[in-house]
């Protein structure tokens, strides 16, 4: 089973539209299928996510959210975000995304309001529940535009209209230019990093080797990652590495010396030991049970 996610070196994410040049992309999937903590990224486009059996927490620029059965989340553009169950509790999500192409080429004052109401400068979320009206008004749209996408007569313009009339509902609770905690400076800082990361995993890496590299020091490095994930440098490192070998055990035929060795682990059974530690089940296991 591949990876649902195809995260690239910046943290940024290629989504894989349904149709092929249609700016929306919309399915249902469940967590397990991303042992439970999906990679952090981040793209463009502005998405919906709608719990349809269980709970999932999702993370937002450095804040954490959980969302739960007949819920949603809506989460503004270029935000750093993943769902995850830390007591792997399985749920079942439709996720809609939809980039601002599907209006920002109208006019020029369509790309002006994504750029008022979308900006980094105003709110990272807002989290939907169906026990209010307008609120609820979004799931039943965000649901709509998910059923129309699955159907095999296609109709582009009823759901292009559709996904506009929620991207205009949901402009209209967001205030203008909302200043919020978030900082662009420290984010761009923090992409760096985990481009370093995902460049180098196979090699050792510090945090002071981080540090040289982006220009910061120890201490602004640590507070960025318990900003931006609530975890250390280093433990983040790992998961990334535990993720990147998750992707060789699954793919490949790989030896786990092999594997251990391209994703920067110093020996087998340190990697053993590690991997163990945070899936519950070594490598060789985990590979059997695929």
């Amino acid at each position: 089973m591949k990876n649902p996610l195809t995260v690239h070196s910046d943290a940024s994410e290629s989504l894989h539209y349904n149709i092929e040049n249609f700016p929306l992309y919309t399915h249902k999937d469940e967590l397990y299928r991303y042992d439970y903590h999906a990679l952090i990224h981040w793209h463009p486009d502005l998405e919906f996510i709608y719990i349809e059996k269980g709970t999932m927490d999702y993370y937002i620029n450095g804040k954490i959210v959980r969302i739960s059965q007949g819920d949603s989340i809506f989460v503004n553009s270029q935000r750093l975000h993943y769902g995850f169950s830390n007591e792997h509790h399985d749920c079942t999500f439709i996720a809609l995304v939809i980039s601002p192409d599907i209006f920002t080429h109208i006019t020029p004052s369509a790309k002006e309001y994504m750029n008022k109401k979308f900006g980094l400068k105003n709110t990272d979320y807002i989290s939907l529940s169906h026990d209010v009206a307008w609120q609820k008004e979004m799931i039943d749209l965000i649901l709509f535009i998910h059923h129309k996408m699955q159907e095999d007569n296609f109709r582009p313009l009823l759901i292009i209209s559709k996904a506009i009339g929620l991207i205009d509902m949901i402009g209209e609770h967001i205030d203008d230019y909302q200043e919020n905690n978030h900082n662009s400076h420290d984010q761009n800082i923090f992409l760096e990093i985990t481009s370093y990361i995902s460049k180098n995993y196979d090699k050792k890496i510090t945090i002071d080797l981080i540090c040289k590299q982006v220009g910061i020091s120890r201490n602004k490095c640590c507070e960025l990652f318990l900003q931006f994930t609530k975890d250390t440098l280093l433990n983040y490192l790992t998961h990334y590495r535990i993720n990147k070998s998750i992707a060789y055990l699954r793919n490949t035929h790989l030896s786990i010396l092999e594997i251990s060795q391209m994703c920067g682990f110093s020996t087998p059974s340190y990697f053993t030991s590690v991997f163990k530690k945070e899936k519950g089940i070594t490598p060789k296991a985990f590979r059997f049970k695929i």
